[in-house]
């Protein structure tokens, strides 16, 4: 029987892996190959950390023997000092290995440590999957010899059946960091609000929460700026069904599952051309793309999602027909074909 092992952070983990594997969890991939899932990292002190890690490291062991294929799932950075051991003993016993990027930006992966057992693993994998071709192209352009690159976008679950109306409330989903450009905005949103006096701009995730407070205070829309913090299931699926327009103004992603979501939501999204999300949206078609930091840009994008309902029918639409053609069925589709092609050359 076809069986594969999958290594990701912990099922209670905050984070955009452990939603993309619980996702995949529910298609019928996960069945068909027995799969298991070690948890190898959760949110906690740093020495329950190490326990976490030491017991998922053991139950690796004794779960090897029984699988060909290892799916490894990595954000970079400190993750692979996790990652590495249990990638040198699946080589060690033969096992087909896959690494799954889903790194923020170019610098957790390629300039900040550790280099050298990431380009060993990057190297000596049967199978690297990235989340878009810009990501195969940031590979290439530090490792030029990988030959054994595929690209499997993150999946979206369609939420919604009929198109959404505008109802002016804004939801930012995700951490809330300099980043993520949650501070940008805000400063955007308090130029337009005085004009759109329905708007209402909400925060859904930890973080610099206290700042951003005071950021909306200092610019007197403190009335206007709701900070939820972490929120997941019922009340997740709650604020993506309640706001219609979506923005995440960041510096630098992989693929950002908040934009999926939001796509699956029949959102208006309003986002920037960093990492994966370059390839996910078409500017002014399914999303709307702005520069990196540019207030007036981004303060542009908020007045048009406002003040145009026939844009908005359009962008919405066609962001929801995108989410349809990335379903996690879909998806696992994908993943099937490399799972397919690593276990036929296990023979």
């Amino acid at each position: 029987m076809k069986k594969v092992l999958v290594v990701a952070p912990g099922k209670a983990t905050r984070g955009g892996i452990t939603t993309i594997v619980n996702t995949i969890e529910e298609t019928s991939i996960w069945a068909k190959y027995s799969m298991k899932w070690i948890e190898t990292y959760r949110d906690a002190s740093s020495l329950v950390k190490v326990f976490y890690f030491v017991r998922a490291f053991v139950l690796f062991c004794f779960s090897l023997n029984g699988y060909d294929i290892v799916h490894i799932h990595t954000p970079g950075g400190n993750s692979f000092y996790r990652k590495f051991p249990i990638f040198l003993l699946a080589r060690f016993f033969k096992k087909k290995t896959i690494i799954h990027l889903n790194a923020p930006y170019e610098e957790s992966i390629f300039i900040q440590p550790p280099q050298r057992y990431m380009r060993f693993m990057l190297a000596k994998a049967d199978s690297v999957i990235v989340v878009a071709p810009s990501w195969r192209d940031i590979l290439l352009k530090h490792m030029p010899e990988l030959s054994n690159i595929s690209v499997v976008f993150n999946p979206a679950t369609v939420s919604v059946t009929e198109n959404r109306k505008n109802n002016y409330k804004v939801l930012f989903a995700g951490t809330v960091c300099d980043r993520k450009g949650y501070a940008d905005l805000i400063k955007a949103f308090a130029r337009v609000a005085p004009d759109f006096a329905e708007a209402h701009l909400y925060f859904a995730g930890n973080g610099s929460i206290k700042e951003g407070q005071q950021i909306a205070h200092d610019l007197a829309i403190s009335d206007r700026v709701t900070f939820l913090g972490w929120i997941s299931g019922a009340e997740k699926k709650k604020w993506y069904r309640t706001c219609s327009i979506y923005c995440l103004p960041s510096y630098g992603e992989g693929m950002p599952l908040g934009v999926l979501d939001a796509l699956g939501y029949g959102m208006y999204v309003i986002s920037t051309p960093v990492g994966g999300t370059v390839d996910l949206l078409d500017d002014n078609i399914n999303g709307v793309l702005i520069a990196p930091g540019n207030l007036d840009e981004l303060s542009a994008a908020l007045i048009a999602a406002f003040s145009n309902d026939q844009r908005f029918e359009s962008i919405t639409r066609n962001g929801l027909n995108l989410a349809i053609s990335l379903s996690p069925e879909i998806i696992a589709s994908q993943l099937d074909d490399i799972y397919q092609s690593l276990y036929t050359s296990c023979k």
